[in-house]
């Protein structure tokens, strides 16, 4: 081997050890950095953009929450125990309605009028956030110690305001492509 290769013993072009440098290559050729100012430039945008990616994450994760109490949404007057008779008649005239939703799996009748805008969105929502998981993965893969901290620090400050000013902070799906 020569060249870049028998330096570093790596047919990928890099060793499979951290690198503090100004210089890297960042997803594509011609998006280098070669000095400190263009370090801390991608160093910040790398960083937001983490922090992005774990806002994106919530609003998906709150989205298919929301979705999933309008599929167990409890009957109207349930909070009301003077109502249980009531109730009752209610599920009753519910169940003997006949309908294509009768046929359908409980997880299929999720927002009703506007199933076609919930698959949209949601199937929208997770190619986003799936292309910008790989995005941070292979930026952190660079093994540029700033790049790595760039996508470590911005994703534990986006999951911290998120802790911060949520009430509920959704149990959803974690990084790359888990579902």
């Amino acid at each position: 081997s020569s060249g870049i290769n028998a330096e570093y013993g790596n047919s990928m072009g890099h060793g499979s050890f951290f690198v503090v440098s100004k210089a890297a290559t960042i997803l594509f050729e011609g998006l280098t950095t070669d000095s400190e100012a263009t370090m801390a430039l991608a160093f910040f945008i790398v960083f937001v953009v983490a922090v992005l990616y774990e806002f994106l994450k919530y609003g998906k994760d709150s989205l298919q929450i929301a979705a999933n109490k309008q599929v167990n949404q409890p009957c109207r007057c349930a909070s009301n125990p003077n109502f249980e008779m009531k109730c009752a008649a209610e599920k009753e005239k519910l169940q003997r309605t006949i309908s294509v939703e009768m046929f359908l799996p409980e997880k299929d009748k999720m927002w009703t009028g506007n199933r076609a805008l919930f698959i949209i969105i949601s199937t929208f929502l997770h190619m986003v956030t799936l292309v910008i998981s790989f995005m941070l993965m292979l930026i952190a893969m660079t093994f540029n110690v700033w790049l790595f901290l760039a996508v470590i620090l911005g994703a534990g400050t986006g999951k911290c305001i998120l802790l911060l000013y949520t009430t509920v902070v959704p149990v959803g799906a974690g990084h790359c492509n888990e579902p």
